[in-house]
């Protein structure tokens, strides 16, 4: 009785260790496939740093034009142009002491 016992937990024992929890060709295709999304993956990570480096370029030249924007204006309000209207028309500001005359 105890020979069998110990026959059959070791036949038992053997037939795990063979078999496995998954066996070999349904490891090998799930290996596969992560590896596939993980390659997919990688190329969206380099698709999405392209665009990012891009966003970031025209990020940095948008503010170098609202920079020359910013002076232009400050330069054109330094000579005494103003508004006209609310035409969009710009109309030269006349000096307080010609207007009282």
């Amino acid at each position: 009785m105890m020979k069998h016992l110990r026959i059959s937990i070791a036949v038992l024992a053997a037939g795990f260790i063979a078999s496995g929890c998954v066996s070999n060709g349904t490891f090998k295709k799930m290996e596969e496939g992560k590896k596939q999304e993980i390659a997919t993956l990688q190329q969206e990570k380099a698709s999405i740093s392209k665009e990012n480096s891009s966003l970031e370029q025209q990020n940095t030249e948008l503010k170098q034009q609202v920079s020359s924007l910013d002076q232009q204006k400050a330069s054109v309000q330094q000579q005494g142009w103003v508004a006209g209207a609310g035409e969009g028309r710009l109309a030269r500001s006349q000096p307080a002491a010609a207007e009282a005359v």
